[in-house]
């Protein structure tokens, strides 16, 4: 990988800990089965947005706005 690719890829990681950790209560209640794919746990989060605390949607806000859903 180029370095600016693992820049990214780092900003990317350290973003989606701020997500995880304003989250944490959410995802152990109702995303738990996808901790292991962080793309399946945001699904989830987003599909569960009506009941995430005021914190964890200001974050996954600011986390969705920063990158590009991937290709399926």
């Amino acid at each position: 990988m180029s370095a600016g690719c693992k820049a990214w890829a780092e900003h990317a990681k350290t973003n989606a800990a701020v997500v995880k950790e304003a989250c944490n209560a959410m995802i152990d209640a109702r995303c738990n089965s996808e901790k292991g794919d962080p793309l399946e746990m945001l699904e989830c989060l987003q599909s569960n947005y009506v009941d995430l605390t005021v914190e964890c949607r200001e974050k996954l806000n600011v986390f969705k706005g920063k990158y590009p859903m991937p290709v399926k």
